[in-house]
Parts: structure tokens; C-alpha cells; sequence
């Protein structure tokens, strides 16, 4: 293969590999959630790797992440933009970790494959990735058994997607697209397997989209649809934005965002978007309502709260104390009393336990809710 043609294709897939992690610019918002988007073009990614140009592919695949980073501060074309007042060291500490272990993938996925069997490419494939979170979060050790063994939004650490399966899944898509070039098919049959694998980069997000753009434009999107009350809860419709939105939960009106923020709806890709916390209109597990207005038309969902479990909150020597959560887990705390609302977010320690710094001084007009993961449980005295 000539120098031209390698070249032009490791830039066509970094460049889709910028398209498929950016949602195809936002045209394919589904693209986020899709595992077999994802699969499928790192299992391109890999066999570009393993068969042709390794080093390449590592420079594609760091320069897209810086691009998509920068696109996300700026611009944000297909992703939400990032918080204003980014930190100075913002590009060393959350870009260049996944970046350099974007760039070590097809590196290691060639070195692998060059002391296996030829049959074993798709193999090779998937032990490359699987040390992929190991080395992001290399300066943060103890959140790494989640990343692998309890993922969840929140916690996803290279795609947004529940690892394990997701390398799984590739090993697969890569392993028959290499049985199929070396099996005695035509020709022709042999040619589509590379396509087939870009192909499900958009086909499968194309059909969530459609099938999302339907429900947008009749009823009202609600993710997730299940959680703990200081679950961040994403409620989008396609309305009227000329008209004043006004959104609802439990029929009563809503008008705190999940940052603790006044609660501004906002079009994102086209829809009416709006981010809300639950534990601000009612924390009581089961079944709640959730409703977006814009003029006469009227959208309605659900969410559920799930039952608390495992967290505990006591006062100990007027101290608030949360205790039985994961070791070194994080975790989130609304203080609720005279003074309003307060929204922390700190880790549990070895032991699973977080102790409040400060000593309460009358907690008898207090409401504290204390979640890690879908664990979480509540401490009212009002």
C-alpha cells in the first residue's frame, strides 16, 4: 500500500473518530450512548493498527482528542460546552491523560499482535484496550476498580459506555472482519468487511436518532429514566421556542437546575433541553412526574427514584457522618436547611466513610442526602 493511501486513511479515521466521539457534530446525538458505534470504530482503529500503520494511527488519534477538547471549549459543536473558568492546568490534567492513552492503544495493539497468532488479531485487539482506563486514571488508582467492575454514568472512563462490554463487544466485530478476509469468499465479499465496520458507525446511531426524534417530537425524553434522587436528570422535547417553557414535577413547578442554578431551559441540537435534580422537588422513592409546558402544548415522562439502600447518615459528636459506601468512592451531598441548598461533591475514604469537617450547631432544620452511584440514603430533621 503506497504512503498516499496509508496516509489518507489514518486521517479518515481519526477524523471519524472525532466525528463518531463528538456525535457526528451533534447531527447523530444518539452516537453517545451506542455501543456498537463505539465497537465498531475501534475495531478499525485496531486493524489499522495491527495491519498497516500503528504509529500513525497513535498521532490521529491524540491530535483528535485534543481537537475534540477544544472544540468542547470553544465552540462546542455536537457536545455541550464545557464550565467557564477552566482551570489553568486543565490540558494536562483532563485532556493529556486520555489522549496518551488513545496514543498508546494502536501501539500496544500491534505489539501484541505481532506475538500472536495471525488468527488471534481481533484478540490482540482487546487486550490493548483493556489496560486503557488503568493508564487515564494512572494518577487516581483508587477509582479504577469502578471504572471496570461498577460503571455507570459518572464514572465511564474512556467512551461513554460501560467498558468491559464495550471491549468485548469489538473483539468480536474486529475477529469476524478478519475471518472474513481470509475466508475463500469472492472477492468482493471479502472487500465489504472493512465498510461494514465504518458503516455501523452511522447506521446504528442513525436508526437510535430517527427512533429518539420520533419520541422528541410527540412526548418528552427523560435520561435516565431511573436513579437516586441526586441523579442528574436530562428532560428534552422538540416545543415552541418562542414561547415561555415552564417544566414541572409532580404537576408542582420546578425552578432550581441540577447545579443549583435557576432553571433555564436551553435548545441544544434542536430540542428544548433541561437538566434537573430530583431531591429538590421530592427525594421519596418511586414513581414521579415529570412535565414540560410551552404554551399549549404539554409534555409529559417519568422518573424513578429507587429505594434507598446501602449509604448510612448519623451525627456523631454533631459531626454528619455517611458511611457504608465503596471504598474511595465518590460521592454526592445536598445540604438542605435555613439557608438553602447546598450541593458537595467529595470521596469516601478506604473505609467507605466521609465524616463533614464542620460541627452542626442546630440540625434540627436540616435535610442531608448523601448518593454514590445508584446507593444513597437521606437524613431529615426538618
Amino acid at each position: 500500500m503506497s504512503w498516499t493511501r496509508k496516509f489518507a486513511l489514518g486521517s479518515g479515521l481519526s477524523l471519524l473518530f472525532f466525528l463518531v466521539l463528538s456525535n457526528w457534530l451533534g447531527v447523530l446525538p444518539a452516537t453517545g450512548m451506542s455501543p456498537f458505534a463505539y465497537s465498531a470504530l475501534l475495531a478499525l482503529v485496531g486493524l489499522y493498527a495491527i495491519r498497516i500503520g500503528f504509529l500513525a494511527m497513535s498521532v490521529g488519534l491524540f491530535l483528535a482528542l485534543f481537537a475534540l477538547f477544544a472544540d468542547q471549549a470553544t465552540v462546542a459543536l455536537g457536545l455541550p460546552q464545557l464550565p467557564s473558568g477552566i482551570p489553568d492546568d486543565y490540558w494536562f490534567t483532563a485532556v493529556l491523560p486520555p489522549a496518551a492513552a488513545w496514543f498508546i492503544f494502536p501501539l500496544l495493539a500491534r505489539l501484541l499482535a505481532a506475538r500472536l497468532p495471525r488468527v488471534l488479531g481481533g484478540v490482540a485487539i482487546g487486550l490493548a484496550l483493556l489496560p486503557l482506563p488503568a493508564i487515564r486514571f494512572a494518577l487516581r488508582p483508587e477509582v479504577i476498580a469502578d471504572v471496570y467492575l461498577r460503571p455507570r454514568p459518572g464514572n465511564f472512563a474512556m467512551l461513554p459506555v460501560p467498558w468491559l462490554p464495550l471491549v468485548g463487544l469489538c473483539v468480536v466485530l474486529a475477529t469476524a472482519a478478519l475471518a472474513l478476509q481470509w475466508s475463500r469468499m469472492p472477492v468482493r465479499l471479502k472487500a465489504i468487511a472493512v465498510p461494514a465496520l465504518a458503516a455501523l458507525t452511522l447506521v446504528v446511531p442513525a436508526g437510535e436518532t430517527l427512533s429518539t426524534e420520533a419520541q422528541l417530537r410527540s412526548g418528552l425524553d427523560v435520561t435516565p429514566a431511573r436513579g437516586g434522587p441526586l441523579t442528574a436528570v436530562t428532560a428534552r422535547a422538540r416545543v415552541d421556542t418562542d414561547v415561555t417553557t415552564r417544566v414541572s414535577w409532580d404537576d408542582a413547578p420546578v425552578t432550581t437546575g441540577s447545579f443549583l442554578q435557576p432553571l433555564r431551559p436551553f435548545a441544544f441540537g434542536g430540542a428544548t433541553r433541561v437538566d434537573l435534580l430530583p431531591a429538590l422537588s421530592d427525594y421519596r422513592p418511586g414513581e414521579h412526574y415529570i412535565g414540560l409546558r410551552a404554551g399549549d402544548d404539554l409534555r409529559r415522562s417519568t422518573f424513578q427514584v429507587l429505594p434507598p439502600s446501602g449509604l448510612r447518615i448519623t451525627l456523631v459528636e454533631g459531626h454528619i457522618l455517611v458511611s457504608g459506601g465503596p471504598p474511595n468512592a465518590d460521592v454526592d451531598i445536598l445540604t438542605t436547611g435555613p439557608a438553602g441548598p447546598e450541593l458537595l461533591h467529595r470521596r469516601l475514604d478506604g473505609s467507605g466513610a466521609w465524616r463533614a469537617p464542620r460541627e452542626l450547631t442546630d440540625p434540627s432544620e436540616l435535610l442531608v442526602i448523601a448518593q454514590a452511584g445508584d446507593l444513597w440514603a437521606a437524613w431529615d430533621r426538618r
